[in-house]
């Protein structure tokens, strides 16, 4: 049982300085530039539409939704634009509109190439 314990905490000591030094490293990454980000009511969806700056290689965004404005759950993935593809810098997608909210919440989630991570600002709509 020891022998347990102590592999574990030595893992554990292991993984978190593992975890750092990849923080350290994506912290010396240029930041994207959301822009243009807005949800916008649509009949019985929200369309939810944003772009970048092209400064910074996308890998995927995942857009989040949350009810409260704090717990957030991923309803869409949408793929970063073709890096052969210079003008390519919009993205889109929609969600079902829950009529039992009154109001959603939502943001994007940037996962660049080298697995860094970045929220956007939240925007909320409000339903009649």
């Amino acid at each position: 049982m020891k022998k347990y314990m102590l592999f574990r905490s030595a893992f554990v000591i292991v993984f978190a300085t593992l975890a750092f030094a990849g923080n350290a490293q994506t912290n010396q990454h240029k930041k994207i530039n959301i822009t243009d980000f807005h949800v916008v009511k649509n009949q019985n969806k929200v369309d939810i539409n944003w772009s970048t700056d092209k400064t910074v290689t996308t890998n995927y965004f995942e857009v989040e939704k949350s009810n409260d404005g704090k717990n957030f759950k991923t309803v869409a993935y949408v793929l970063g634009a073709d890096p052969t593809k210079t003008d390519c810098d919009c993205y889109g997608c929609f969600d079902k509109i829950n009529t039992n909210t009154k109001e959603s919440y939502y943001r994007l989630k940037h996962v660049d190439t080298n697995g860094s991570v970045e929220f956007s600002e939240v925007k909320m709509i409000a339903f009649k």
